[in-house]
């Protein structure tokens, strides 16, 4: 009988020790939300010529063309990427005597500094191409909040200004929709490159 105590004494002992070792887990960590696979399409583009606008370029096949229709925005579009949730605004102003270059580079620079309270950088390209008489500047604005990552400026310096932006119309979270600001930024560059003057 004392033998059966001792063994019975004993296992509860185990189990007890069992359960203790058990119960000093670690602070339990939830693990962090996950994002849905975006599939990115295959890049193609076309070449946006509209009659009566002063520009021209291309732009990928899986984007839409949306003319902003409101009083004194001649030529704005909108690239529309509806299957990412994003668009390229694109606003054209007329050099005149009122409307001088450095005011509009400063009001690109203006929409451009906005983000760097968010921001953890900002990279400033210049681009050039002499032949077709294109001068601009290309913004790449890193940080997860921005909600504008890429922003650029064209112009002959003498009658056209193009400024462009890209927003992502959703929360920003950078870090996670990284994959399609990198897409969409090679799209852009495209643009930029094809771009001309009518």
């Amino acid at each position: 009988m004392k033998k059966l105590i001792v063994y019975v004494s004993g296992i509860l002992f185990c189990l007890f020790c069992l359960f203790c070792l058990g119960s000093c887990d670690e602070d339990y960590i939830p693990k962090p939300m996950g994002y849905f696979r975006i599939d990115l399409p295959q890049k193609t583009y076309l070449h946006f010529n509209q009659k009566g606008y002063p520009y021209s370029f291309d732009y990928p096949s899986y984007a839409k063309i949306i003319p902003i229709q409101e009083k004194g925005q001649n030529y704005w579009i909108d690239v529309s990427y509806e299957d990412m949730n994003a668009k390229l605004h694109l606003s054209y102003e007329s050099l005149f005597a009122d409307t001088s270059l450095s005011t509009l580079i400063k009001g690109t620079l203006f929409y451009v500094n906005r983000h760097i309270s968010k921001s953890s950088g900002i990279t400033e390209v210049e681009y050039e191409d002499q032949k077709n008489k294109i001068w601009g500047c290309v913004y790449d604005i890193k940080g997860d909040e921005v909600a504008s990552t890429y922003q650029f400026y064209l112009t002959d310096s003498v009658k056209h200004f193009v400024r462009g932006a890209l927003y992502i119309e959703s929360v920003p979270n950078n870090d996670s929709l990284a994959p399609v600001i990198v897409f969409l930024k090679k799209d852009i560059d495209q643009m930029v490159q094809s771009f001309r003057w009518k």
